[in-house]
């Protein structure tokens, strides 16, 4: 691989960790008619003396004040007037760029943006704004408007979108450019009959016995979980195991996952520590999902089974020594019983013998 060609691609994590970081910062209400607290700026210093920073909030208006991101119920066709605050909390002016983007959950059940030169696909491609970029002086705030058009033929269910504004920023003595994203939610709800579903494929589980023979090691059961329905779901699991002949049987309570959007999948990890070393550990895995937002529903829950070789190393290897000392002492034992033998049998020849 070419060396530009890694930067970029350190690049594009390097991006896509920063969004993640911006969302976090951003409410998230439970539902799409639900408010939540006004948005907070993300503030990253890229290079010494690197100042930028700026903030993205909702406008007030018909549509909600004190909103901390966007959240609509509407019917296929529907048109949507709003707005959407900038402004620049730094000291330097700024040159921000603006776009519409998918939203999606990473692996790690983080909600992430779409990079502006990936194909839109969703909801992102129903959003517009009227102007690609924006120039803004310190302590300057601009309200840009957007619309959203939803097809006449869209989906029922949800389709998570965001707003993202962007800013390059380089270190003077670097050869890579990072592209600071700031972006937020723009959640949308389509009216009609909803069909939540999910899947649950890869599970595994994986037995870290411990360097102390005499205690427990760590199980962890991980698994795939993946939205192949129209709306948000969420899901709680539980992990039940034990050894041969139902003994010593662990357990892990029932425990949520992150939310995933449509579409996506989250790598689920789960882990128990003190897990008793019995050879060989069997049972299932659990797995209750419920759809999120208006008209939420539970579904049927999945089990799968799971199953690992719990083995302490340690407590072998102190097995077999002990075994070895063992048979090296009976083998010594044996040994001397048998020399005693051999010169009792001696004496007692020579006795015998006629003089």
């Amino acid at each position: 691989m070419s060396r530009p060609h890694a930067l970029r691609l350190r690049a594009r994590a390097l991006f896509s960790a920063m969004l993640a970081l911006a969302l976090c910062a951003v409410s998230v209400p439970a539902s799409a008619d639900s408010a939540s607290p006004t948005s907070t700026a993300l503030v990253v210093p890229i290079a010494a003396g690197d100042s930028a920073a700026w903030s993205l909030i909702p406008a007030d208006n018909a549509n909600g004040a004190g909103r901390g991101n966007f959240g609509y119920a509407v019917d296929p066709g529907a048109q949507i007037s709003d707005a959407v605050i900038v402004a620049n909390t730094g000291s330097t002016p700024l040159e921000l760029v603006l776009y519409a983007a998918d939203a999606f959950t990473t692996p790690e059940g983080v909600l992430d943006l779409r990079l502006g030169d990936e194909p839109k696909a969703d909801s992102g491609s129903w959003i517009v704004l009227p102007q690609p970029s924006l120039s803004l002086q310190p302590g300057e705030a601009r309200e840009v408007p957007f619309t959203i058009s939803v097809p006449a033929d869209a989906r029922p269910g949800d389709h998570p979108g965001g707003i993202v504004t962007s800013v390059a920023s380089a270190d003077p003595g670097a050869t890579l450019a990072v592209d600071r994203r700031l972006g937020i939610r723009v959640h949308l709800r389509v009216s009609g009959e909803l069909s939540p579903a999910v899947t649950v494929t890869e599970p595994a589980a994986a037995f870290e016995p411990s360097w102390n023979p005499f205690s427990g090691g760590s199980l962890t059961v991980s698994y795939t979980l993946t939205n192949t329905g129209d709306t948000r779901i969420t899901a709680t699991d539980a992990v039940a195991l034990a050894g041969p002949l139902g003994v010593g049987a662990v357990g892990a309570p029932p425990t949520a996952t992150a939310e995933v959007l449509p579409g996506s999948s989250i790598v689920v990890q789960r882990t128990l520590d003190d897990v008793a070393s019995l050879g060989w550990l069997g049972g299932t895995l659990t797995v209750v999902p419920e759809a999120v937002g208006l008209g939420a529903q539970p579904l049927d829950a999945v089990s799968v089974d799971v199953s690992v070789a719990a083995v302490s190393w340690s407590l072998l290897a102190a097995v077999v020594v002990l075994a070895v000392a063992a048979l090296v002492t009976v083998l010594l034992v044996l040994r001397r019983r048998s020399r005693r033998g051999a010169d009792s049998l001696s004496e007692a020849t020579h006795a015998a013998d006629p003089v």
